[in-house]
C-alpha cells in the first residue's frame, strides 16, 4: 500500500510541474529579436545621457597639484594628496580619454562619529561613510582651490 502511494504521490507531482512548463522558445513568428519596451519621460535626455562617457575621480587621492595645500584634515586619516588643482592639471588628460564629463567623488561631508568601530573609521577615512550627503565636505580638497 505504501508503495501505491508514494507512486501515486510521484505521478500527481510529475502533473502538476508538467503544467508548470515554460512558453515556447519561439520568437511567436516574429522576425529577429524583440526590441524592449522603453519608458522614457525625456527622450532627449536619453539621448543625451547615452552619449556620456564618464571620468570617475576620487578627489583626495587623484593627483596632487598644488604641494601648499595642508593635507590630511580631510577624509579623517587619510595621507592621499589629491586636490582640485590636480584635477585642473590632469583635464588635458581625462579628455584624451575619451571623457566628456567629470564625477567627482567622494565629496559628502564626511566625519567620524563617536563610538563608531574601526571598519567605520577606515570608511571615514575614504569618505565614503557620509554623514550629510547634502552637504560637501567643507574639509575634502575640492575647496581648497578658491574660485575664481
Amino acid at each position: 500500500m505504501k508503495h501505491a502511494n508514494k507512486t501515486l504521490l510521484t505521478l500527481a507531482l510529475s502533473a502538476a510541474l508538467f503544467g508548470c512548463g515554460g512558453s515556447d522558445s519561439g520568437n511567436s513568428g516574429q522576425d529577429g529579436p524583440q526590441t524592449p519596451e522603453t519608458y522614457a519621460c525625456n527622450v532627449s535626455q536619453s539621448e543625451h545621457s547615452n552619449k556620456l562617457r564618464i571620468y570617475q575621480v576620487m578627489v583626495e587621492s587623484f593627483v596632487s597639484g598644488d604641494p601648499n595645500i595642508g593635507h590630511g584634515t580631510g577624509y579623517g586619516t587619510s595621507h592621499h594628496n589629491g586636490d582640485l588643482q590636480g584635477i585642473i592639471d590632469s583635464l588635458d588628460y581625462i579628455k584624451e580619454t575619451g571623457a566628456n564629463a567629470i564625477w567627482l567623488t567622494p565629496i559628502f561631508h564626511s566625519i567620524p562619529v563617536d563610538g563608531q568601530d574601526h571598519w567605520a573609521d577606515r570608511l571615514d577615512a575614504t569618505g565614503y561613510f557620509a554623514s550629510d550627503y547634502f552637504s560637501i565636505d567643507h574639509d575634502s580638497a575640492i575647496w581648497t582651490q578658491p574660485k575664481s
